[in-house]
């Protein structure tokens, strides 16, 4: 008896060869062949079951090895899958603090936060400091907005070296930013006070500060910022020349006036005694507290004898 010979296409045909041309079909030729080639895979026996099933799981993988392009789009399936998953944790807000968007650079949090309503800043602080010497400064954020309880910071200098001076604040590669977003007190107001020591040599040096006014929510929706500076002169201060003045007659002598706690009547918050409730007010406040005599004796702003932190509060509070 003659057996029948059966002829087996080889286990791994090639795909087009270089030159060979696509199918006119609408089908790439490679695909066509690698299709081809798994149903040509014989099953490991006839008869179905087990062996059935495990037939079809090899053409379908032999399918699939062969075939770049069914590859490609089961790759781009897995990455639609994790940009899914992941892409929420991107877009997470820095409510640990954040640097680099004081404006300094150029940006500041709106590049990441928007659809809010912008806040209202400033900072205030001594305008002039010798060389070298250390200034106590305050950045406030005002929120305008009820459904915007919190915020965040970022502060930068062009020279000299920032320093915390509150709990609430960290130091992150030479900028000041917050370690939990601050809750608005009850006039919507955040703030947070800082030090920053002048550089030695004389010069105009700007302090850069932006305030992020958030939501709570987690991400960077429903929050708005807004930047501001302020210019310190550094420079040795001119020692002024006395002028001698002639002594006037005992009897026409005026008695001097002795200071009082109490501050002087007229516009709540002035601070500086011009006449005028202005961010000079809290300057004026952040300079005496810092142990300079008191030229004013309004910048004991409630009056009760000491000027602290209580007095700085008072001064924000007046001017929102």
């Amino acid at each position: 008896m003659i057996e029948r010979q059966t002829e087996q296409p080889p286990p791994f045909p090639l795909l087009r060869k270089e030159g060979e041309a696509c199918s006119h079909s609408g089908v790439p030729g490679e695909l066509r062949k690698a299709s081809a080639a798994a149903s040509a895979v014989p099953p490991p026996y006839e008869g179905g079951g087990q062996g059935e099933v495990v037939g079809k799981i090899a053409r379908s993988a032999l399918f699939v090895l062969q075939s770049p392009r069914v590859l490609a789009c089961w790759w781009g399936v897995v990455t639609v899958i994790l940009l899914c998953v992941f892409s929420p944790r991107l877009a997470a807000a820095h409510s640990g603090g954040v640097v680099g968007y004081s404006g300094k650079q150029g940006a500041i949090c709106t590049d990441c936060h928007g659809g809010g309503d912008q806040p209202d800043v400033n900072l205030a602080g001594p305008a002039t400091l010798a060389p070298g010497a250390t200034g106590t400064y305050l950045f406030t954020v005002h929120a305008t907005v009820s459904r915007q309880p919190r915020a965040g910071f970022n502060v930068a200098a062009s020279a000299g070296t920032l320093a915390t001076n509150e709990a609430s604040e960290q130091i992150i590669g030479g900028e000041l930013t917050h370690r939990n977003p601050k809750q608005v007190d009850a006039d919507s107001n955040t703030t947070w006070s800082f030090k920053w020591t002048a550089p030695v040599g004389p010069g105009t040096y700007t302090l850069f500060a932006a305030g992020n006014s958030v939501n709570g929510n987690g991400g960077t929706s429903g929050d708005n910022a807004r930047a501001t500076t302020l210019a310190v002169i550094v420079g040795d201060a001119p020692v002024p020349t006395a002028t001698p003045t002639p002594t006037p007659p005992a009897a026409t002598a005026t008695p001097t006036a002795t200071p009082t706690a109490t501050p002087p009547a007229g516009t709540p918050g002035d601070a500086n005694c011009d006449g005028v409730a202005s961010a000079a007010d809290v300057s004026a406040v952040l300079v005496a507290f810092d142990g300079a005599p008191r030229a004013c004796a309004g910048v004991d702003v409630n009056g009760d004898g000491v000027v602290d932190a209580d007095d700085l509060a008072d001064v924000v509070d007046l001017l929102f």
